[in-house]
């Protein structure tokens, strides 16, 4: 199994300590794979044997863990009532697992657990847990995990590394993949699969959604807008001119439940010259772009909110915050901020001319602050303007600037 070092060095200082690990992120995009790495890791101490647990939800074999005190029960009878190691896949699939956990922590237990709902630590519940855990979100592979993964398993991929990367733009990051033979329609059905699971089961099932129809149309209404401002209204009225009823308010809980599995993420919007945040419109984000090609495949015309998605995920993989600045009437299409921190970053196809060099550069050089201020392009050669670097998208990627 190839070691995602990026999340195992968040991990390993919390192993043996009184803290619940919890991965948590979109099915399939490997939070059980970094389950086993870190089960392996400590299985191979000799302190460790005849303490671990492992727990899946998603098989067939624990119909009766089906309460917390089930959990707990389970637990103690594998190591005789004395402290174990707990690896727990797909948690929120027992009620109120988080009592258990609480109570497991308390008797000296090591806990690893993974989960695909973003409401699994807020719940009533999670209030157990409270003090008592570190969240680990997990995304799909970045890009230069996905060379990675390509190479392991012998995924052809094209030899210019521009090629490579719109690959990666085209297909996304799940690592299944590569344990697939590539063929286009064996992809496409691996990624329609996952988003059946994600749509229909950790959405319609766990939110009782009624208008399935109706969700559907919002979700594909958001892969086909990535990275335009939207509003629960406005696409209420866009779904209503296409003959699907639906008000705002519906709308607003069909977001917040494809949230809530991880599908989308919301950005949102900070006023730079206000210093404050904008209510009502916001960004919409995929959480792996192999589901807005499943959905709604691959398109030259969409490539300028892809590359925006394929940014706000890698500042996200490496620990910032990100919001979209506004300043005036422009756009700044991402402050990234981390350890009180702050850079800025425009995202566009390609400096096609001088009039779009003005556009992407003016707009940072505005900004009133001396923050480091990026352009990233799929242009090869790097440009400097007023202190304010412009980089080569895929070499941005890879780390491979300076």
């Amino acid at each position: 199994m190839i070691v995602r070092q990026d999340y195992d060095s968040l991990v390993i200082p919390f192993e043996g300590k009184p803290l619940a690990k919890v991965f948590t992120g979109l099915r399939r995009v490997g939070k059980s794979g970094l389950l086993t790495l870190a089960r392996e890791r400590l299985e191979r101490k000799r302190e460790n044997r005849g303490r671990v647990v492992a727990i899946d939800m998603e098989s067939l074999d624990y119909p009766f863990l089906d309460s917390e005190r089930a959990l707990a029960r389970y637990c103690l009878a594998q190591t005789k009532d004395k402290p174990g190691i707990l690896f727990l896949d797909e948690a929120q699939e027992i009620p109120a697992w988080q009592k258990a956990v609480a109570a497991l922590l308390k008797k000296g237990w090591d806990v690893y657990a993974t989960g695909s709902n973003a409401h699994m630590l807020a719940s009533e519940h999670a209030t157990h847990l409270a003090g008592r855990h570190i969240e680990i979100r997990v995304q799909g592979l970045s890009f230069a995990e996905y060379l990675t993964f390509a190479e392991a398993h012998a995924t052809p991929l094209p030899d210019l590394l521009e090629d490579r990367f719109l690959h990666y733009a085209r297909w996304g990051g799940f690592p299944g993949l590569h344990a697939i033979t590539f063929a286009e329609q064996s992809w496409m059905q691996y990624l329609d699969a996952i988003q059946n699971t994600v749509v229909l089961r950790d959405v319609v099932e766990r939110f009782q959604i009624r208008q399935v129809r109706l969700l559907e149309d919002v979700y594909v209404f958001l892969m086909e807008n990535l990275g335009r401002f939207s509003t629960a209204k406005g696409i209420s009225d866009f779904l209503r001119g296409q003959k699907s009823s639906a008000s705002a308010d519906t709308v607003q809980d069909y977001i917040r439940a494809l949230e809530a599995a991880f599908a989308v993420t919301r950005v949102s919007r900070y006023d730079l010259r206000g210093k404050r945040l904008l209510e009502r419109t916001e960004k919409y984000f995929a959480g792996d772009l192999g589901l807005r090609t499943a959905r709604r495949g691959f398109h030259a015309d969409a490539i300028a909110g892809i590359l925006e998605n394929i940014v706000f995920l890698e500042l996200r993989r490496r620990g910032y915050q990100v919001r979209v600045g506004k300043l005036g009437e422009r756009e700044v299409d991402f402050i990234a901020e981390k350890d009180g921190n702050r850079e800025y970053y425009q995202v566009a196809y390609r400096l096609l001319d001088p009039k779009t060099v003005e556009r992407e550069f003016s707009v940072l050089e505005a900004v009133p602050d001396s923050f480091p201020k990026t352009v990233l392009t799929l242009d090869r050669i790097p440009m400097k303007r007023n202190g304010i670097h412009h980089y080569y998208l895929p070499a941005w990627l890879l780390g491979q600037v300076n």
